[in-house]
């Protein structure tokens, strides 16, 4: 899924978040699919839990040095 585009969404009162189409479609996540959420900073990474966390960490550090980002300088806000 590289390449794609921040998308806006807005979390609902009882705290449900509907993920887009598009990203839904190109991340494999469907209707029942559990997810893991990480925190990270003021941030959020929601991943499917086929994706262990161990996982997930290792492939948001490689994410963020091909980025340049750092957990110093943080990602971008309100994208």
């Amino acid at each position: 899924m590289e390449g794609a585009k921040a998308a806006v969404a807005e979390i609902k009162a009882r705290g449900q978040l509907t993920i887009p189409k598009k990203l839904r479609e190109t991340s494999h996540v469907e209707e029942g699919t559990v997810v893991s959420i990480l925190p990270v900073g003021d941030s959020l990474i929601i991943a499917p839990k086929r994706l262990e966390l161990d996982e997930a960490r290792r492939q948001l550090k490689k994410l963020l040095k091909a980025s340049s980002l750092t957990h110093h300088r943080g990602a971008h806000r309100g994208a």
